[in-house]
């Protein structure tokens, strides 16, 4: 059975109704693309607030934070995409969504530290943000029903490598983490060691100024921290069996634990760079509140900005 599958573009964000978006039963599938925001909030320690809360205490919680997640999104100008017990995602229009994407995340942040935080007092409450930005494919996936069931057999499938992103950015803010690394010595790799390399220096300059007898590695000795990921990527077996270390010469290693502690509002590089963009003399920038995250995530390079900004409120909640 064949499958076919058509894309168009939009600036709104799908959803189920959307008629350019189709099941495959009997015809094309169609699909849609957005180039947008898209945010995750995520109740932390929620496993253990079940176990130490009585049911009715926590129902009374998750309507007070999914009620919360609805009337912010909508207030900002997202739409709520899915919600999963104790996480919401939000998907912006793509007009105007870095800043809406991170009012909507501070919005969030007050209300789970002001005023939620202050109504539940037996529960210490609190909320990871995540925000991405990039390039959406947006299916309909399910069964087409007619009966009362019908909502509970259709889904929309969000295709995107920065919902994963957000998503993992998610996980990580908010928290206090020890993370395992190691702090390793070394001699640094001497790159004029490569034959080729020297060669063609040595006929760009005209003259023989490079030895061939350089060193492999440089004498000096250089430290770096990395994670335990890092720390076994760099090793590579040789013939023989012998282990090679990517970076130099191998002197020593020590393992240590590290404590981090996480904002509660994580972005993206992209993110950060691109909301600076609309006014960088902002407070939030010219006194810093934004700061590179000491902490990585799987499949991303690149710096990760977190703050944990809060609206001042004029009234006490009551």
């Amino acid at each position: 059975m064949g499958f076919e599958l058509t894309k168009t573009q939009s600036n709104n964000v799908p959803n189920h109704e959307d008629p350019g978006l189709t099941f495959e039963s009997g015809q094309i599938k169609k699909g849609k693309i957005i180039k947008t925001c898209v945010l995750y909030a995520d109740i932390r320690n929620s496993t253990l607030l079940s176990k130490t809360h009585s049911s009715e205490q926590m129902a009374r919680l998750y309507t007070a934070f999914t009620k919360s997640m609805m009337n912010i999104a909508e207030y900002h100008g997202g739409v709520i995409r899915n919600i999963i017990g104790d996480r919401v995602m939000i998907v912006f229009p793509e007009s105007n969504c870095f800043q809406n994407a991170i009012d909507t995340a501070v919005s969030i942040n007050t209300v789970s530290s002001k005023i939620i935080n202050r109504l539940f007092t037996d529960i210490e409450f609190k909320c990871g943000i995540g925000i991405d930005y990039g390039e959406k494919f947006v299916v309909k996936a399910g069964i087409p029903k007619q009966d009362k069931e019908r909502a509970n057999y259709k889904n929309l499938i969000w295709i995107s490598n920065s919902a994963n992103i957000a998503s993992k950015l998610t996980d990580i803010a908010n928290k206090v983490m020890i993370q395992n690394m190691f702090r390793v010595t070394y001699n640094p790799r001497n790159f004029l060691f490569l034959s080729p390399l020297r060669r063609l220096l040595n006929r760009n300059a005209g003259l023989n100024y490079l030895s061939e007898n350089e060193p492999r590695y440089l004498p000096n000795e250089e430290i770096k921290e990395v994670t335990s990921e890092e720390f076994i990527e760099k090793f590579d077996m040789l013939t023989g069996g012998s282990l090679y270390y990517t970076d130099g010469n191998l002197i020593k290693f020590e393992k240590f634990d590290k404590k981090i502690i996480t904002s509660a509002i994580l972005v993206s590089d992209q993110v950060y760079q691109e909301y600076k963009k609309i006014d960088p003399k902002k407070e939030e920038f010219t006194n810093g509140w934004w700061k590179i995250q000491d902490t990585a995530i799987k499949e991303y390079t690149k710096k990760i900005y977190g703050c944990d900004m809060v609206w001042k409120i004029d009234r006490e909640i009551v």
